[in-house]
């Protein structure tokens, strides 16, 4: 019940009264988030297609939040398409439940998966991949879940595959791609490294398996796979999300999440700071953000600390309604200016 509550208040309201939120880790948390209801979706609707009206209400449901949660990220240009084609495709699938008419609903719900299906494939062989090292707190977090779900699939598809279902193999060959994508976008906190680089290698020897055909070996590999995940579920819940520090100030709506504690925050040498408050102006980013970071059409970037690569990957591959920046319109010595001025905003 009090679950039910916290559910409630998360989609209904807190969801519901944000949205193009910005910052790097975002775009994932909300994937995670839509996959999870867009299978539940498909699940009620199943439910009242067997004669259970409860899969009409609870699918309604799953609709809703799905609107909300579309709209609520400044999604990346290589997933925006994608994101915009499944929000139409929820419209007719709202209409049919609401009409009560089971057969409009299950061909709408055939364009929802579609649609979701394209914006998997963006999310993981386009933005991901276009995504490395990243070192936020959020982004261990996300990605240590979006691992948990995958190996959890791969597993499950190798079992269909042994059963006979050769489509199972071809599936459990997607999830070790989306492994093999996800792994290399964290920079692993020192307590996880061992595991994941023991996840990595039993991966690859899965995909060996997988693409020689050889159950046999598939499995064996798999079980390299669930040791090295059973260590890393224990470093992360033991060592990581202990010693995760605590948000000292309220997060405004479109600010990036992604913070780190003050205390590890680097030196910041004085002339490159003032190098890049100057290079900041004349580069138009306080046209946005405004002129010490207090934010304006932009999000506030002052008040809290952002890893270099944080915003690095911002500049250079845009977020939301900001532009990418190429080398040729800011240099990466300009923009390492500019990274540290934004970083002296959090002192």
């Amino acid at each position: 019940e009090a679950f039910h509550g916290l559910t409630h208040a998360f989609y209904d309201e807190w969801v519901k009264g944000t949205e193009d939120v910005v910052g790097h880790v975002m775009p994932h948390i909300v994937y995670l988030d839509i996959s999870a209801n867009v299978s539940d979706l498909r699940a009620q609707v199943a439910n009242w297609e067997k004669g259970q009206d409860s899969g009409r209400r609870i699918a309604m449901e799953k609709v809703d939040r799905l609107n909300n949660v579309i709209p609520h990220v400044a999604w990346p240009g290589v997933m925006i398409g994608s994101a915009l084609e499944l929000k139409d495709a929820l419209e007719p699938v709202e209409a049919g439940l609401e009409a009560q008419n089971l057969v409009a609903t299950t061909q709408a719900l055939a364009k929802v998966s579609d649609a979701f299906h394209s914006l998997t494939h963006a999310f993981y062989d386009k933005w991901i991949t276009s995504q490395r090292g990243m070192m936020a707190h959020a982004v261990v977090h996300a990605s240590y879940q979006d691992i948990w779900l995958n190996v959890n699939d791969l597993r499950a598809q190798v079992a269909n595959w042994e059963k006979g279902q050769d489509s199972g193999r071809r599936i459990a060959l997607e999830k070790v791609d989306r492994l093999e994508a996800l792994i290399p976008h964290v920079a692993w906190p020192r307590e996880m490294k061992h595991p994941i680089d023991e996840l990595h290698e039993g991966i690859e020897g899965a995909e060996k398996g997988l693409t020689a055909q050889d159950v046999a070996a598939t499995k064996e590999a798999l079980s390299m796979v669930s040791e090295a995940f059973h260590e890393l579920t224990h470093e992360f819940y033991e060592s990581i999300e202990p010693r995760r520090p605590a948000a000292t100030t309220e997060m405004a709506p479109g600010m990036p999440m992604e913070t780190m504690a003050p205390e590890t925050a680097p030196a910041l040498d004085p002339a490159l700071v003032a190098q890049g408050r100057t290079l900041f102006a004349t580069k138009g980013c306080s046209v946005c953000h405004g002129a010490n970071g207090e934010g304006g059409i932009g999000p506030r970037l002052a008040g809290h600390f952002h890893s270099s690569d944080l915003i690095t990957s911002i500049v250079r591959n845009g977020s939301g309604a900001m532009p990418a920046f190429a080398p040729a319109q800011i240099s990466d010595g300009d923009l390492a200016a500019i990274v540290a001025f934004v970083q002296s905003l959090a002192q």
